[in-house]
């Protein structure tokens, strides 16, 4: 039996159950150290998704017949005047088109490990607060939580992500803004009426159980940027309230953010509310832009205030542990080249090394990214021919935790000492002009003896798309699927690493340093094109546009295990409403008796009244 053989056997037994756990152990690694402060978040924010907002998605189908001062007031009112039968099918097409796996696989290309997905009241599809507007919530587009659930339970565990929920619109708004979807545009009640309140603590408590069990879930931002009219004292009380009701059943991290105007280290008391250890995996977060007041700045006074002013505010922090849950590098300077850019980026990562909770950046990509140079848009700049490799070399950005880089993800899976032609040899490691020097020949050749004198014994076979990218200089779908095939190979390979496997007829034995796969050299992702070829995918990715298919039997066996869990789920919604039910009922009785207990009292009363007449 042959060393190959018993990999495939391995693969073939248990490629579900060891993918499924090999994937869980990634995660519930990255989350725990991110909760316990041994890493902190590097990620970024998908904004104007599951709340849209129309400044950053113009052009999506969202907004298609809509006038823009009322698309700029928020979700609530674009609805309200497009009504069902038109926004319902708008607000799908919006949320199906702009965020796709395709995203999540470039954020984790990028090597982030946080995604900040903001949402709102309405994604619960109830209101028990008893108050206000209790149909409030009827007047958005529905399956607003489809959505959020892929991201959690599909997309991020494939691409070693970790999801925050980011509560961004409250009932009755919190701050009058576009993001919150407010009722009354300009005007934030939220503070002002109990039963508010009472619906936010429900909304944070319903998804904190919903994805309590999801390796995936890191937490949620109970509330973004309070202001307005938000009283402080409500917001803290809040705050208690919140954290009591998700730690009976939950040590997911909570992150609580004060109030706009309070984003300094001596702001308020915030420094000494809720510490530790009394309360523990929680970040108290800032939004610290450097925009509005920053107004007639010119490029050198607003790095040289990064490196001064904003350092020292995060330096000076002494609450819990910081998260900058917002950040860009948009401005009102004029940044006309992208070295002046790069150094502004720089100059806030420096600053941001003080906040140990880490930092998401606003915001991952605009509707129609076009490529041009956009502080607003990570993907903007990543895609920008200067920055392709600058987002991934800035203070190492994401290296702990995220989805691998695609030179890492070759190393240790594709390596072969054994080979009579290591890849190494025949690559050209030498750089001349600053570009790399190893041509098609050499590239394709490479590829080739992947795809041939290794895939094919697993029984692999993969898009041929990837030869054209591979030849061109794109890295990056070669990466993916690399990086797909090593999640599904990591458990055995370890296994195989600790123990020798011996062959029966002969006694060798076989262990998994002398049979290594042949290491692949990949180069940094150019603007190149398949020959001939004008082709562009929905990523901005030249030239990368296919599916890794070769995994599909994976994909199927995780498939039957999430709808195995869905049903179970929905059995205990089932049980939880039985048992709602019963307390309701149990409830009536007490209230019945209570009632009996008050009339027999009065008339004792009145008797005793009598006789002493």
């Amino acid at each position: 039996m042959h060393f190959i053989d018993i990999w495939l056997g391995l693969i073939l037994l248990g490629i579900s159950s060891g993918l499924t756990i090999t994937r869980r152990s990634v995660l519930d690694t990255l989350r725990e150290d991110i909760k316990n402060g041994h890493i902190p978040m590097k990620g970024v924010n998908l904004g104007g998704w599951l709340v849209a907002e129309n400044w950053m998605t113009k052009g999506s189908p969202a907004w298609n017949g809509v006038p823009d001062d009322i698309a700029n007031k928020g979700e609530y009112q674009t609805m309200q005047h497009l009504g069902h039968a038109k926004g319902d099918d708008q607000f799908k097409r919006h949320r199906d088109s702009f965020i796709t796996e395709q995203d999540f696989r470039d954020i984790s290309a990028a090597k982030m490990n946080t995604v900040r997905i903001p949402v709102g009241y309405w994604i619960t599809g109830f209101d028990n607060s008893g108050g206000g507007d209790p149909n409030g919530w009827r007047v958005f587009a529905p399956n607003a939580i489809n959505y959020l659930d892929r991201a959690i339970r599909e997309w991020a565990p494939r691409y070693n992500l970790v999801v925050l929920i980011s509560f961004h619109a409250a009932k009755g708004s919190q701050n009058g803004m576009d993001h919150s979807a407010p009722s009354d545009p300009g005007k934030s009640h939220w503070g002002n009426y109990p039963e508010n309140v009472r619906n936010t603590l429900d909304a944070v408590e319903w998804l904190a159980r919903r994805y309590n069990s999801d390796a995936a879930f890191l937490g949620i931002g109970l509330l973004n940027e309070p202001s307005g009219t938000t009283p402080e004292n409500v917001l803290k009380q809040y705050y208690y309230d919140a954290y009591g009701r998700i730690r009976l059943f939950s040590n997911c991290l909570l992150v609580v953010a004060p109030l706009l105007y309070q984003q300094g280290p001596y702001d308020s008391d915030w420094r000494n509310y809720m510490s530790p250890p009394n309360w523990y995996n929680i970040r108290h977060e800032w939004h610290r832009y450097q925009i509005w007041g920053f107004e007639g700045w010119d490029k050198n006074r607003l790095i040289s205030y990064a490196q001064n002013d904003l350092k020292n505010a995060v330096n000076a922090w002494t609450g819990n542990w910081l998260f900058i849950g917002e950040w860009s590098i948009a401005s009102s300077a004029n940044f006309d080249n992208d070295d002046d850019l790069r150094r502004y980026a720089q100059a806030q990562l420096d600053a941001f090394k003080g906040a140990t909770g880490g930092w998401t950046f606003w915001t991952w990509k605009f509707y129609n990214d076009d490529g041009s140079r956009n502080g607003w848009s990570m993907k903007a700049m990543i895609n920008r021919d200067a920055h392709s490799d600058e987002w991934q070399d800035i203070d190492n950005i994401g290296t702990c935790g995220a989805g691998e880089n695609p030179i890492d993800v070759t190393d240790d899976l594709i390596n072969d000492e054994n080979e009579s032609t290591n890849l190494h040899d025949i690559t050209d490691d030498e750089y001349e002009n600053g570009s790399d020097a190893r041509n098609m020949a050499q590239r394709t050749a490479n590829w080739h003896h992947l795809s041939t004198n290794v895939l094919s014994k697993l029984g692999l076979h993969v898009p041929n798309m990837i030869m054209v990218d591979i030849t061109n200089g794109v890295h990056r779908a070669v990466a993916l699927f690399l990086l797909q095939l090593r999640q599904t190979l990591q458990e055995y390979s370890i296994r195989i690493q600790q123990t020798s496997y011996s062959q029966s007829k002969t006694g060798r034995s076989y262990h998994v340093e002398q049979h290594r796969l042949p290491q692949i050299q990949t180069t940094t992702r150019q603007a190149a094109i398949p020959p001939g070829s004008t082709r562009t995918n929905s990523s901005g990715i030249t030239g990368a546009n296919h599916s890794v298919d070769c995994l599909a039997p994976c994909k199927e066996a995780l498939r039957l295990k999430d709808e195995e869990l869905c049903e179970l789920r929905e059995k205990v919604k089932t049980y939880e409403k039985l048992l709602r039910e019963k307390v309701k009922l149990y409830e009536k009785l007490l209230r019945t008796k209570n009632n009996r207990i008050q009339e027999l009292e009065m008339r004792l009363g009145k008797v005793k009244v009598k006789r002493r007449l």
